[in-house]
């Protein structure tokens, strides 16, 4: 509901698009995860273990970037959803 709100579309209920948001989202987790897993971008304090980060990183290879895969993902469903404000996503 709120990628509706923040499209100042109006969203009927039958739209279903905060139906299959969480799903399009999930989806795109699971192809970012084997994207990464398949191409094994290491980050440089893995490839270097003289390299110490100032904060603690996950333990799975660096690329592609979770957040813009799924970001990307949800943006195309939202223009799909709402075409006459599809430039805006």
């Amino acid at each position: 509901m709120r990628w509706c709100a923040v499209s100042g579309s109006a969203c009927p209920g039958r739209c279903g698009c905060w139906r299959r948001l969480p799903s399009c989202m999930s989806t795109a987790f699971i192809a970012a995860h084997d994207a990464k897993y398949t191409f094994w971008r290491l980050r440089p304090s893995m490839a270097d273990y003289t390299i110490v980060p100032l904060i603690p990183l996950p333990n799975h290879p660096a690329y592609v970037s979770n957040a813009a895969i799924i970001a990307s993902a949800a943006a195309e469903l939202v223009g799909y959803m709402f075409p006459q404000e599809a430039a805006q996503w």
